[in-house]
């Protein structure tokens, strides 16, 4: 199983769009994602340097694709 971080909207109760950054899960045979996290996920480590680092690797994904609509992803 592949995943990465991906930056999802999602349509609020009052019809705006919030943007948050989610772990989405991907098929290994197919490539195609599968599950992402219900809630979006913050940066965390057991150290400075692995919260640091947890960020990194948060904004290189971010920047890697568009957000996409959750709706619209399985």
């Amino acid at each position: 199983m592949v995943w990465n971080y991906r930056v999802l909207k999602r349509r609020q109760k009052d019809g705006s769009w919030i943007f948050g950054i989610h772990e989405v899960f991907y098929d290994d045979e197919t490539g195609k994602p599968f599950a992402f996290t219900e809630e979006s996920v913050f940066p965390q480590g057991t150290s400075y340097k692995e919260l640091v680092k947890d960020l990194q690797y948060m904004l290189k994904d971010a920047r890697r694709a568009k957000p996409i609509d959750a709706r619209k992803l399985l």
